[in-house]
Order: structure tokens, then C-alpha cells, then sequence
């Protein structure tokens, strides 16, 4: 893979730009490489929105992981 010269970095931080794809969950542009899916209902959502790893719903979208907490409470 060859990098650009002409802006020192542009290539190699692809992440920090603006991404193309819009997160359903907090509406946030993501690129496509930087989506998850929830376990449970299959949506597209960022990292930011399915939870911290080895957090309790984990990988859930916030959708889901309230219904399973309403399940819990009854």
C-alpha cells in the first residue's frame, strides 16, 4: 500500500475522518469498518453505542438490552 506525501497522515488515519455511514442508534458518521451488530435484533450500530466489552449487554444495542432488562424486572 503506498501513502499520499502530500498531506502527511491523510492516508493513515482514515478513522479520525468523517465515515460515510450513519450509526442508527446515537446518528453519529461512521465508516463501515468501525460498525457492530447487535446480537440480539441484527441492527447496525458504532462500537461507541453496543457497550463496553465484558460490560453486562455488551454487543446489544440500547433497544434490546432495555427490553431484556424489563424482562429481568418481571
Amino acid at each position: 500500500m503506498t501513502f499520499s506525501t502530500d498531506q502527511p497522515g491523510s492516508d493513515r488515519q482514515w478513522w479520525l475522518s468523517e465515515g460515510s455511514e450513519v450509526c442508527s442508534v446515537c446518528e453519529a458518521f461512521v465508516h463501515p469498518e468501525m460498525h457492530g451488530y447487535c446480537l440480539l435484533c441484527d441492527q447496525t450500530m458504532c462500537y461507541l453505542c453496543s457497550g463496553e466489552p465484558g460490560e453486562s449487554g455488551s454487543g446489544v444495542c440500547p433497544n434490546c438490552a432495555r427490553e431484556s432488562q424489563s424482562k429481568e424486572q418481571a
